[in-house]
């Protein structure tokens, strides 16, 4: 029947190549002890790990108060579930770097106003973007982008500080 007895093949013998198949490898019998260090690579995973997260709800930015949270509450899309729309924060499934992308519009925004985006990593400050406005009320628009290295279980936030109380213009082109 083609069944080898256990033993019977060692580290001297030679399989054809066509002998042992995908087909003919018991699943149960794959396990990650059996997989040699560095044969399994990010490139040979086929999960793909996104999201896109926005603010959907009314919030006001509280001026010269210290940075806050901006939970942002809904999803574009979210490939495998990481993102937490009732924490406002990704976590990371697997260990690696994240591409982070971000924008905050504010409405109106006086002469005066700073705006300071952030990104936490674990409640931490990671990397900040700042805007400011040159004009009486106008729109500003605070965003940045960096490359984040988190291990499996860290999580991602999104923080704002700006000098003077404004509201969040809010959709998923506008605050994400």
């Amino acid at each position: 029947d083609g069944t080898l007895a256990a033993g019977a093949v060692d580290n001297a013998a030679v399989l054809a190549s066509d002998v042992v198949t995908t087909a003919k490898i018991l699943n149960s019998n794959v396990t990650t002890a059996k997989i040699a260090d560095g044969n399994v690579t990010s490139e040979k995973l086929s999960a793909t790990i996104a999201c896109k997260a926005y603010r959907s709800a009314a919030f006001n930015v509280t001026g010269g108060s210290s940075t806050e949270k901006l939970i942002l509450d809904a999803e574009v899309y979210d490939t495998g579930g990481d993102w937490d729309t009732t924490n406002g924060r990704f976590t990371a499934p697997v260990t690696g770097y994240y591409q982070v992308n971000m924008q905050l519009n504010l409405s109106n925004v006086d002469s005066t106003g700073i705006v300071v985006t952030s990104i936490f990593v674990n409640g931490v400050p990671y990397a900040y973007f700042s805007s400011f406005s040159s004009a009486s009320t106008q729109e500003v628009t605070a965003n940045g982008s960096d490359l984040v290295y988190v291990t499996a279980g860290q999580y991602i936030e999104m923080y704002v500080d700006c000098s003077t109380t404004e509201a969040v213009e809010v959709g998923s082109t506008s605050t994400f």
